[in-house]
């Protein structure tokens, strides 16, 4: 009896670990690399990717730059087709307009899972 009521208990115990197990998502930005220095004109080719045990259900990307407003915007992961590990690519044009200059930004990327976890990344870019 003792054997298992003990069996039954390790194997609850298991049971709870393995159904409790959801570890948040991760993101990663993959290029361009911390510290790159772009020229106005310059288009910027962004790669990341976001993975999630379960699903990754939304990335937003936050840019902050320290002559122009902060904008954030959600990357449309509609057409994924594996949402636990979304791999994208975005263009970022730098305006040749802008006159102003040198400055820096910084691009954020956050990945959140369906129990709202989250996990960021970001990268800081220079344009001189």
């Amino acid at each position: 009896m003792y054997k298992s009521t003990l069996l039954f208990f390790i194997l609850t115990s298991l049971f709870f670990i393995a159904c409790s197990s959801n570890d948040g998502p991760t993101m990663e930005i993959q290029s361009p690399a911390d510290g790159s220095i772009y020229a106005q004109g310059d288009s910027i080719s962004i790669t990341g990717v976001a993975t999630d045990d379960v699903a990754v259900t939304r990335i937003d990307l936050l840019i902050e730059s320290d002559n122009a407003p902060d904008q954030q915007q959600e990357i449309d992961i509609s057409t994924a087709s594996n949402l636990t590990e979304i791999f994208f690519q975005l263009g970022l044009l730098l305006d040749p307009n802008v006159t102003t200059g040198p400055y820096e930004f910084t691009l954020t990327f956050t990945a959140y899972d369906e129990d709202g976890q989250s996990d960021d990344d970001s990268v800081s870019l220079k344009v001189e």
